[in-house]
């Protein structure tokens, strides 16, 4: 797709990319037991495949019936977008507790930036997926700033940064549930 121009012309006009990203998104599924290289290998495809609107516009015009192959929840008449939504959200948070990888990170949630213009219709789950991902993400984000507070000598500084992320964590005990 990088390479030949072509190809990504005609991957991108063809008016069934369930073709294409349903073998995709379940190898991504399989995070945990793809080998870094091929992880990377798909999510480049994915972010590839996320800058044309087009293909993001048909994506979430495709209904899928079922997804046999998603074993965390039972999911009927969800479109394609919201399933790469699902997908991409499960495979940040894997990354957050397992493989801690910036280039995973990275490409998800460009991916993830590069289709929210053209959410449509987004099904239940992958909404709460984007909800829950928020919110480990900001957690973690006030855990770190805690931690660098405290480490530039700030103390008090420390202190209300972790009291409001203990608070934030408190307040949404619920959203942490809804795993992905």
């Amino acid at each position: 797709l990088h390479g030949n121009k072509e190809f990504l012309d005609h991957t991108l006009s063809r008016a069934d990319p369930d073709t294409l990203l349903l073998p995709i998104l379940r190898t991504l599924y399989q995070t945990a037991s793809l080998r870094p290289n091929r992880l990377y290998m798909l999510l480049i495809v994915v972010l590839m495949l996320s800058q044309d609107e087009g293909f993001v516009a048909a994506a979430h015009a495709v209904v899928l019936p079922s997804v046999p192959w998603y074993k965390e929840r039972i999911l009927h008449d969800i479109t394609l977008g919201s399933l790469v939504v699902v997908v991409l959200a499960r495979a940040v948070q894997f990354n957050l507790t397992s493989l801690h990888d910036s280039y995973v990170h990275t490409n998800c949630l460009a991916a993830l930036a590069n289709m929210s213009p053209s959410f449509r219709k987004l099904h239940p789950h992958a909404a709460r997926c984007i909800v829950s991902l928020y919110d480990l993400l900001s957690r973690k984000l006030l855990k770190l700033s805690a931690a660098q507070a405290e480490m530039d000598g700030g103390r008090e500084t420390a202190v209300a940064v972790a009291e409001a992320a203990a608070h934030a964590e408190a307040r949404n005990g619920g959203v942490e549930g809804s795993r992905v």
